[in-house]
């Protein structure tokens, strides 16, 4: 893997937990 292609999964990742978050607080 290049650093670019770790840049984008960690971005991927990062919008996956925030969209996790808001997910959860909009719920409760």
């Amino acid at each position: 893997m290049t650093s670019s292609d770790i840049e984008h999964f960690v971005h991927e990742i990062k919008t996956l937990l925030e969209d996790d978050t808001h997910s959860n607080i909009l719920e409760e």
